[in-house]
């Protein structure tokens, strides 16, 4: 037999020894590896030689060898064929042929497969060549025979029966017993001992019956293997030798195994793969040889170079005899080679199913097409119409009015647009669109299609005359193919009037929040108006009893009518004032002056302070610049927070202690600055109790106040006014302890 039944023993024949001696013929050092000569590697292997294991061994070694050696190198092999001779009747004899055959004939490295052939490659070192490199090839790192040398490695390929075994059992579950048959080459007994230890072990872990057959002819193997069945495994090590001791070729003979066995059989060697077996977890030699090829390059290199074992085992498995058996393919791996897998239809009669169906094409192509394209005609037109009748019912149903425009006429229009400028459609039909709606053309349109324009607001004068306003907008589309603009018109005359009918409602309550705070104080006011009056009334009495001297003193009189005059002015100021807040008028923006808003408004309460006993303080900044805003909405601010300030003191009661323990003062600090950039703030600060934290945040809710009698709405008010002007009111805690009311107004020339 040849290579694959011989390759379980290949270890103990010719495969290893080839593989030994090709590595070390890569290994011979860096300086040999550069030299210009070929390298010389002696090889020698115990056993057969050619069979086709080795041969995968060395494709796979001088692949390797090739890249390392830019000289070439030259292989002497020598195989002593143990399987034929015995080395106990021949073994000195042949030793004293090589040392006569190889004495003048130097070498790089040498290599040895088996144990009798590394004792014997020894020998050829210390004698012929000592020194250079020795490789041994084994099955196992426990069988290195005798001591290694100070130049000797080991590389190490046993079979993997453990693995093949474990898969073997996967692909058939319902295997009861194991059979172990065939051989391995002479040399190698220990190998077949270590295999069937492992196959041993495993097979009692599982509750597994363990037969091994021995050593039979060919004829005895095949009735024993028709006589197994499903519930059996047979593990093949290898077929090296029949029961008459000759030599067999395992390649030749396996097949007729196979086909006589009623149970699949498992290997271990790559050899048997493709032959009859199912397959196992092989060595392969060709990656051997590649390894051995590394070994022997680093060792050439001088490089340090550690004994090893080969771990470049794969599972593979002949599909064929997994569809015969029936075997379960779950557990084979991803990275497993399968050979004779038939691949799916589509995979091999690709050529003929393309060509075919182009034919089915071609000749059925032209009858589709027709009537694909027919019925996606009728479909599309029936989606036209469907679409176009959904498009005029929801246009008419549209509560706005829509209108559509080409070539500068009115194109269309629903019923909501009709309805809107009281027209029939013959109306408006052909009619250009700027006559019905002034203002728009054709010009007036989005710039890119499928985007809208803000809205453009117009006045329309309905059929019956009556005049509407209405926001139109535009977009750009398609009508029946051609170009159009879409409009878009709503009816916002009732929108505007609830609008103007809402700023006036607003402006009423604005009106009597500023008459309630000056009702309020309706008795300072009085006590301020009647200090003038009185005044007057004096100054006239006066000026009479003078009018009734013989010689009345003109320049008296003149003082008289001066002082007259001045407090009449004085009155008008405040009677002015107070007319101010108290008409009802529309807001009006101007340039105002917010500290002279807040001193003309502080000399209004200026009595009221007095008569309640309160200090009134104010204090501007230079510079301040002016605020854009409606004087008296600002004032009605500033009379409001000056008021509340008021109130708070008289709250707090008089003579409250102060930070100090001292008695605190009754007053209202009123303080116009600049806060931050553009901006002036008006802060109206007391001496009262301050806020609690409740009232800071509800104290601009409508309807919420502290007051006893208040109605919480004059800040509500003040914040309105203050942020429709652009500005912003908060509150916060003063100096002393009480509270700090503040609005801010951007500076007209840096807003």
């Amino acid at each position: 037999m040849t290579g694959a039944g011989r390759w379980p023993g290949w270890l103990a024949g010719w495969g290893r020894g080839a593989a030994c001696a090709l590595a070390f013929l890569l290994g011979v050092g860096a300086g040999v590896l550069e030299a210009q000569e070929p390298l010389s590697v002696f090889f020698l292997e115990e056993s057969a030689p050619l069979r086709p294991g080795f041969v995968a061994f060395l494709t796979g070694l001088r692949s390797g060898l090739s890249s390392r050696a830019p000289a070439g190198f030259e292989l002497y092999p020598e195989s002593f064929d143990r399987v034929r001779f015995s080395w106990s009747e021949h073994g000195v004899e042949y030793e004293q042929w090589l040392m006569r055959k190889y004495r003048l004939r130097p070498m790089d490295a040498l290599v040895a497969s088996g144990s009798n052939s590394t004792v014997l490659a020894r020998r050829l070192q210390g004698q012929l060549w000592p020194g250079k490199p020795l490789l041994v090839m084994t099955d196992s790192m426990a069988t290195w025979t005798n001591a290694p040398g100070a130049n000797e490695v080991q590389l190490a390929a046993a079979m993997d029966g453990e693995g093949t075994l474990e898969l073997a059992l996967g692909m058939c579950p319902q295997a009861r017993r194991v059979v172990v048959m065939g051989n391995i080459m002479r040399g190698y007994e220990s190998w077949e001992r270590r295999f069937e230890e492992g196959v041993r072990g495993t097979c009692a872990a599982r509750g597994l019956a363990l037969e091994r057959w021995p050593t039979m002819q060919m004829e005895a193997y095949k009735a024993r293997l028709g006589g197994l069945g499903r519930h059996d495994v047979v593990l093949v090590p290898g077929l090296a030798l029949k029961a008459d001791g000759k030599h067999v070729n395992s390649v030749e003979v396996f097949p007729e195994l196979s086909r006589a066995s009623g149970a699949p059989l498992f290997v271990v060697s790559d050899s048997f793969v493709g032959h009859g077996a199912v397959g196992g977890r092989c060595l392969r030699f060709a990656r051997l040889g590649e390894e051995a090829a590394g070994m022997l390059a680093s060792m050439l290199r001088g490089e340090p170079v550690t004994s090893r074992v080969h771990r470049g085992h794969q599972v593979m498995i002949d599909w064929r005899q997994v569809e015969r058996f029936g075997l379960e393919t779950r557990v084979i791996p991803p990275d497993a080679e399968v050979l004779f897998r038939r691949p799916p239809l589509w995979e091999t009669y690709r050529t003929e199913v393309l060509a075919a169906a182009g034919v089915i094409v071609v000749q059925g192509g032209l009858l589709a097409g027709l009537l694909v394209q027919r019925r996606r005609r009728r479909v599309a037109e029936e989606r036209v119409a469907e679409s176009e009748a959904r498009f005029r019912l929801l246009v008419a149903a549209a509560f706005d009015g829509i209108v559509v425009v080409q070539d500068g006429l009115i194109a269309d229009a629903n019923d909501a647009f009709l309805r809107m400028v009281g027209c029939a459609m013959d109306g408006v039909a052909g009619r250009r669109i700027e006559d019905v709606l002034p203002g728009i053309d054709e010009g007036w349109c989005e710039p890119a299609p499928g985007s809208a324009m803000e809205p453009r607001a117009l006045e329309v004068r309905t059929g019956n005359g009556q005049r509407i306003h209405v926001e139109v907008r535009a977009r750009k589309g398609m009508n029946e193919g051609r170009p159009a603009m879409f409009l878009a018109v709503q009816d916002v005359t009732e929108q505007r009037r609830l609008a103007r009918e809402a700023g006036e409602r607003q402006a009423e309550l604005d009106h009597v929040g500023r008459v309630s705070l000056l009702g309020q104080m309706a008795s300072s006011l009085a006590h301020e108006l009647s200090q003038p009056v009185g005044a007057m009334l004096r100054n006239v009495a006066t000026a009479l009893r003078e009018l009734a001297e013989p010689e009345p003193r003109v320049e008296e009189l003149r003082e008289i009518l001066q002082d007259v005059q001045s407090d009449n002015r004085r009155a008008r100021g405040v009677i002015d004032g107070l007319r101010a807040l108290v008409r009802r008028r529309r807001g009006h923006a101007e340039s105002v002056q917010l500290g002279a808003v807040a001193v003309e408004v502080a000399g209004l309460v200026t009595s009221d302070a007095r008569v309640r006993g309160i200090r009134m303080e104010w204090e501007l900044e230079p510079g301040l610049g002016d605020i854009r805003a409606d004087r008296v909405q600002v004032q009605q601010v500033v009379l409001n927070l000056l008021v509340n300030a008021m109130d708070a003191v008289d709250a707090a009661g008089a003579g409250r202690p102060g930070p100090g323990g001292e008695a605190r003062a009754r007053e209202v600090r009123l303080h116009v600055g600049r806060h931050g950039d553009g901006r002036v703030r008006l802060a109206v600060s007391d001496s009262g109790d301050g806020f609690s934290r409740e009232s800071m945040e509800r104290l601009f809710e409508p309807f919420y106040t502290t007051k006893a009698h208040g109605m919480g709405m004059g800040l509500v008010l003040c914040r309105r006014i203050v942020e429709s002007h652009g500005g912003s009111m908060g509150v916060g805690a003063s100096r002393d302890g009480g509270g700090q009311v503040w609005v801010e107004f951007p500076v007209e020339d840096e807003a």
